[in-house]
Parts: structure tokens; sequence; C-alpha cells
């Protein structure tokens, strides 16, 4: 047997803007699940519903019912993927449990690192060609990070709750350019102030979260689209297809036709959606 053999990977989703409101339990199955930007309310049945407004790791066991959605219209950016095997649940009850002992919530600083981990895993889970084993290796990677998060907590940031709604409304509009100083401005604060605090905040300075943001959507598309490439990254704000494709390369490791071509369907979990 291998060493992954008894921890598998069974499945992966990417949403740049979910606005949608989920009651679920996933038989046999443990979920990880980013949260990454903007908003959404959260609750593991029966106990009391809870607001995630910052980036968060959580986690869900297939012996209880969750229920959560957004709470505006911009939503919030969404990653999971399900875990089986024999070894899932001693990852879940010895490694994520003990994190946050009384809830299955912890919020994370590093969301960029978070967020590079999560589409790799959906890449090696989703795409032909590509190594499934090594999608259990970052899954296990997930909980190193999750265990430097609280040994290393976040900085206290005055500026949390705007800059979370900034990540919002950049998510919500990723094709316009923000004005960025005028935002930094109007906060009362000067634009190197600016750039630090949201890097502090967001894991990644303004301008490479907006790329990042608009490279995530744009994969998205690639997958459950058949928009033309031109139109995607115009759409997007990543410019002409020279730019979209070296862009797009450099994140993802392949030029957007390829990424579409290798690309499968994910296979959605046991859910009710309303």
């Amino acid at each position: 047997m291998g060493y992954f053999d008894d921890l598998q990977v069974v499945g992966a989703g990417i949403y740049p803007a979910f606005r949608g409101h989920i009651r679920r339990r996933v038989p046999q199955r443990f979920s990880l699940e980013l949260v990454a930007s903007g908003r959404m309310y959260f609750q593991r049945e029966p106990e009391e519903q809870m607001l995630i407004d910052r980036p968060a790791l959580r986690w869900q066991f297939p012996t209880h019912t969750y229920s959560y959605g957004s709470v505006d219209e911009q939503g919030w950016e969404h990653y999971y993927f399900l875990l089986g095997g024999e070894r899932a649940a001693r990852l879940y009850h010895e490694g994520f449990v003990p994190l946050v002992p009384d809830g299955c919530v912890l919020p994370i600083h590093r969301v960029d690192l978070f967020r590079r981990l999560f589409i790799t895993i959906h890449d090696h889970v989703m795409h032909a060609g590509l190594n499934p084993s090594l999608a259990a290796f970052h899954a296990e990677e997930v909980l190193v990070r999750a265990k430097e998060e609280v040994a290393q907590p976040r900085p206290f940031n005055r500026y949390a709750a705007e800059f979370g709604q900034l990540c919002a409304n950049l998510h919500a509009s990723l094709g316009q350019e923000p004005d960025l100083p005028r935002l930094a401005t109007a906060m009362g604060l000067s634009y190197s102030r600016f750039r630090k605090l949201f890097t502090d905040y967001a894991g990644l300075p303004p301008h490479q979260y907006l790329l990042r943001a608009r490279l995530t959507a744009a994969a998205t598309r690639l997958r459950e689209t058949d928009e033309p490439i031109k139109q995607i990254g115009y759409e997007l704000g990543l410019g002409n297809p020279s730019q979209f494709s070296k862009a797009f390369r450099q994140a993802y490791g392949h030029p957007p036709g390829n990424y579409r071509s290798s690309s499968a369907a994910p296979s959605p979990a046991n859910q009710e959606i309303r």
C-alpha cells in the first residue's frame, strides 16, 4: 500500500463569488473549506449561527449538518476539497479539531498561501494527467500551515472591516480598475501605509491580490463555460490575449486554452441548495 492510499482527495471546487445558500451533510466525507474574502453566515446545527467576515479555514464532518450562505450581493470567495479514506478521520480529529477545540472555524492571516494550496489541490484532483496523490500531500500541508497560524496569531488590524469590504468590492467588479490611492486617502492613510496594512490583511499587496482574484475567476470561467478566451480576459481586466495568456501561464502553468482542454467538471458534493 502506498503512503497516500488511505487518504484521498475525492472532490474539490473553486467559486470566486459564491452567492448561494446551502444546507448539507456529506456522508463518509470530511470537507475542508477556505473563505478567502467576502462575508458569509455559517452554522453547525444545532449550534448558533455565526458571521464569517474575515479570511478563515473551516472544516465539516460527515456526522453533522451545516448551513451557510451569502449575507450580501457580493458573496464570498470559496474553495473546498473533500477527503476520504481511513486516515481522513484521524487528520481531522487529531489535526484540525485541537486547533479550535470549541468550534470549526480558524481565522487566518496568510490568505494567498492557503489560496495557492487549495488551487493546487483542485488542479491535481480535477485535471487529467496530474497526480491525485499530490493532492493528498498538499491536504496535509494545509494542516501544517494551519498549525503555524495558531502559533503565530494574526496581528491586530484596526482597518479589518474596511479591507474586508474592499476585497468584496474588488471581487464584485473584477473588470474595473480601482482607484486605490483615492481609497487610501478616504481611509485617512498614505498609500504606502494603506498598501502595508492591506498586505497584512489579505496576504498580498493590492494589485497582486486583484490579479490573483481575476485569474481565479478566469480559471472558473474556462472550466465551466465555453465563452471565448479573448472575451474572458477582456471582461476580467486581464488585457489583450497575449497579456492574459502570459499572466495565466505564470499562475497555472498552462496557457488558458490548454487549461480549458485539460479541465474536468467537478463532482458536486451532496447538498441542498435553496
